[in-house]
């Protein structure tokens, strides 16, 4: 029977298309009042993403997840866009800088005109197997920015990037404000959505584990974003319908969410998906919605006959991460807020 109750409220959520959200998923979007929304007086953090974004290209399903999180850095007052590079990881680094040039070209300003940034080509295979450690476009324009002020590095995919950096210029260690990593876990094995049976693998971390490796050695302040925080956010279809109907950008980024959200529905029991690396640029542009704590991490090998390593998460005082678990009352609506937000006025070329 309640079964039966879930699939009318899904079915009648995707009639209405943005008049309602199911409660799990929060509050109800059309109470959401952008007009009313009074944004902190604050100085906007200096950021540089790093991504693996495959929200364009001509597999069947794109993954649109880093895409929401490019759109909603470029939405927020309180991030400033130093620079966007790509990496290897959902896809190729090519595919990826196909996809930033295409939320940016479809994003207006205020002033109606596309939203402008370079976006640099990064690593395109593993920190192992580029030989003599060769640089890139993406390490040399962080390098760049790095010599001149503190950054914090939002990386969205495997840190490849990033542990290329450290080697080459050692020193500009001292000038990375912190790390925002999507991914973690506390338990081992596979990373499982509601009524997944099969689940998935930490990707960000597996696809690339002597970048990570190198990275935590250099004794960074790291901040993870774990999938069990992830599962905290969805975006229903009725969420996709409201987005898209507040401007270019957004109704871009929803078209390319759509046959995403099927799989989710086809593969688990969530009506809708978890947008992981959304959660990443969330918590760079206002920790204060995130419950977060210190944590100890390591490379270990799984349980299992595939004995694979992933990176495992301790709480611990004296950590020398931080691990992200909960969200505040009010996040979701906060995140809707966001990225259905008008005022792009920053100038965000180099």
């Amino acid at each position: 029977m309640v079964a039966v109750i879930k699939a009318w409220a899904y079915i009648l959520a995707t009639l209405l298309g943005g008049c309602v959200s199911l409660p799990e998923n929060g509050p109800l979007v059309g109470n959401i009042q952008l007009k009313d929304i009074t944004w902190k007086d604050t100085v906007a953090k200096s950021v540089w993403i790093d991504t693996d974004a495959a929200c364009s290209g001509k597999t069947l399903i794109l993954d649109p997840d880093d895409c929401w999180a490019i759109l909603y850095a470029i939405k927020s007052p309180y991030l400033d866009i130093l620079g966007i590079s790509s990496v290897h990881g959902n896809t190729t680094s090519s595919t990826a800088i196909k996809s930033i040039q295409d939320v940016f070209s479809n994003t207006n300003t205020s002033g109606g005109s596309p939203v402008e940034l370079i976006a640099h080509k990064g690593a395109n295979k593993k920190y192992s197997q580029i030989s003599d450690k060769k640089l890139n476009e993406a390490v040399m324009a962080l390098a760049q920015k790095l010599t001149h002020e503190k950054v914090t590095i939002i990386a969205l995919g495997p840190l490849t990037n990033i542990a290329l950096l450290i080697d080459w210029r050692p020193e500009l260690v001292a000038n990375i404000e912190s790390i925002v990593v999507v991914g973690g876990q506390r338990t081992t094995g596979p990373l499982r959505p509601i009524g997944s049976i099969l689940g998935f693998r930490d990707l960000n971390i597996r696809k690339d584990l002597e970048a990570f490796k190198r990275v935590l050695d250099a004794d960074i302040p790291i901040t993870l974003l774990p999938f069990e925080i992830a599962q905290k956010l969805t975006i229903s279809p009725s969420d996709l319908k409201y987005l898209a109907s507040s401007d270019m950008g957004a109704r871009w980024v929803a078209k390319r969410s759509r046959r995403w959200g099927f799989f989710w529905r086809l593969t688990t029991d969530v009506r809708g998906f978890h947008p992981f690396d959304l959660m990443a640029v969330s918590f760079t542009a206002d920790p204060s919605q995130f419950n977060c704590k210190p944590a100890v991490g390591n490379l270990i090998k799984s349980h299992g006959f595939s004995r694979r390593v992933e990176l495992l998460v301790k709480l611990k005082e004296t950590g020398n991460i931080e691990y992200c678990l909960d969200v505040k009352k009010g996040f979701k609506a906060n995140v809707l807020n966001t990225l259905t937000r008008q005022e792009v006025t920053r100038n965000l070329l180099p």
